[in-house]
């Protein structure tokens, strides 16, 4: 129990921002948030998250370095500067496009994020090369059309398996397999001793609707990333959230699986990978 609470604690410093804000008090309110960390792909989801609750209304940002050299601008003197997490470095200062000034503004950034995207198969096969080091076991089955899989185990000590259904397309079969390895990196599924997926003792585990909202969230953070239309989207925007659900969920847990799934369609495998 002990190794479980120190994990959770890991997560209390975003996950009470998030619970604070009054930017989301409502369904469609987290559904504008989702949107927004989707929007900004040159960034990760947790820094798109932290400028959300900074600035809300951003259309653009980045940092003074690559105002200047990507479009010959700067932040201007009393330009308020946002803070965002990098490698290397304790914190980073960015702008938001109202706060610089300079040459006009390219016309990229007029509508920076009308990007049409198409299923790649690569993303596909690059998730299923890590099922072996995750001890996941893949069956492909003639299910219910309507039944997209599962992911399930078959004792509460086993491996994790995931079911996909064989009627279905490679695109779709993609947005399931992405949706049930979010239950599993949320900790939905619990973890055993060799394993390294989040033990959690809170609300979201005794509640079903809560574990799917999470699920859905990650799938809809991933797939909209990679310029992906999903049923995400319709589910979230008709989700019918009270306060106190939103005061349940993980936003920090949400954050890590969509980025860790997202890491994971973007490159193979590889045995030296920790």
């Amino acid at each position: 129990m002990k190794k479980a609470v120190s994990k959770l604690k890991l997560n209390e410093s975003l996950d009470e921002l998030f619970y604070r804000s009054n930017l989301i008090r409502t369904g469609p309110e987290f559904k504008r948030m989702l949107d927004f960390i989707t929007k900004f792909k040159n960034y990760k989801p947790y820094n798109n998250f932290l400028v959300y609750m900074q600035s809300p209304n951003c259309l653009y940002f980045a940092t003074t370095n690559d105002w200047k050299k990507k479009f010959s601008r700067k932040p201007k003197a009393d330009a308020r500067p946002m803070v965002i997490l990098a490698p290397m470095h304790p914190v980073l200062f960015v702008y938001d496009l109202d706060d610089t000034e300079g040459k006009p503004i390219p016309n990229l950034l007029n509508d920076p994020f009308d990007v049409k995207g198409e299923f790649k198969e690569e993303h596909f096969q690059n998730i299923l090369s890590y099922f072996p080091s995750l001890n996941i076991k893949l069956h492909n089955k003639p299910l219910d059309f309507r039944h997209g899989g599962s992911i399930f185990r078959t004792t509460k000590t086993s491996s994790p398996e995931i079911e996909l259904n064989l009627k279905h397309e490679p695109a779709v079969n993609f947005g399931t397999i992405i949706h049930e390895l979010a239950h599993l990196f949320l900790g939905h599924l619990g973890s055993l001793s060799n394993e390294k997926f989040p033990l959690r003792e809170d609300q979201v585990m005794k509640n079903k609707a809560l574990r799917e909202m999470e699920a859905e969230s990650v799938s809809y953070l991933v797939l909209s990333r990679l310029s992906l239309q999903n049923k995400s989207a319709e589910y979230l925007a008709f989700y019918n959230a009270h306060p106190t659900d939103l005061k349940r969920i993980s936003m920090d847990l949400i954050l890590k699986t969509a980025t860790k799934i997202e890491n994971m369609t973007l490159q193979v495998y590889k045995v030296s990978q920790k």
